[in-house]
């Protein structure tokens, strides 16, 4: 087992997505859920590397970020304190696919994180690698901090969905009224070409 809290030498981001909305759909609720288990699990055996962010090598925050970032193209915080910050806090009881789960490795603060899979179980990035374990662990239960939701991602993902729904939908409304109040049916531009068409004609 081991910690990445720190900063020591990590690769770090700058920017990350910020909070958009709070009354979003909960992870475990949906399919996204099912897309974080999915591609966390594609992670299984990669080795352990503080401060990395590949297949080659991984750091626990470092997994978090990156199955979020190709999950929903964001930015999450680069360590595991800072993603506990962003984060909604959650009852343990509470947790769903896809949440995210903090301890306290040797320290009093957050320095450890998981994601958060079913029925107790959790995949991150250990000593070992990157595994599945158990929050009933007496391990895990001795370091358990708490326990976060990314409303933030959720929100930005839903409020695109709708936004880009609304933009077609008006997008189509507008043809077909262009359509109705012209001749023909046919659009403005093409009664524009017509009537061009027409006057070379002469």
């Amino acid at each position: 087992m081991t910690s990445c809290g720190s900063s020591k030498k990590a690769t770090t981001t700058q920017s990350y997505t910020q909070p958009t909305t709070e009354k979003v759909k909960t992870q475990g609720d949906s399919e996204k859920g099912r897309a974080i288990e999915k591609e966390a699990k594609k992670w299984l055996g990669t080795k352990y590397k503080f401060g990395g962010t590949t297949r080659k090598g991984v750091d626990c925050s470092g997994l978090v970020m990156e199955v979020y970032r190709v999950v929903f193209g964001v930015k999450l915080p680069r360590n595991s304190a800072e993603q506990s910050r962003f984060c909604k806090e959650i009852k343990k009881k509470d947790l769903k696919k896809g949440d995210l789960v903090f301890f306290s490795i040797n320290s009093s603060l957050v320095n450890h994180v998981g994601i958060y899979l079913e029925d107790g179980k959790f995949i991150h990035a250990s000593r070992k690698g990157v595994v599945i374990s158990n929050l009933n662990e007496n391990y895990y239960k001795k370091h358990y901090q708490t326990a976060g939701r990314v409303t933030q991602v959720m929100g930005r993902i839903q409020d695109e969905d709708q936004s880009a729904t609304i933009t077609k939908s008006a997008r189509n409304k507008s043809k077909t009224k262009t359509r109705k109040n012209t001749p023909s049916g046919l659009s403005l531009d093409e009664l524009i070409e017509q009537k061009l068409d027409s006057i070379y004609r002469e």
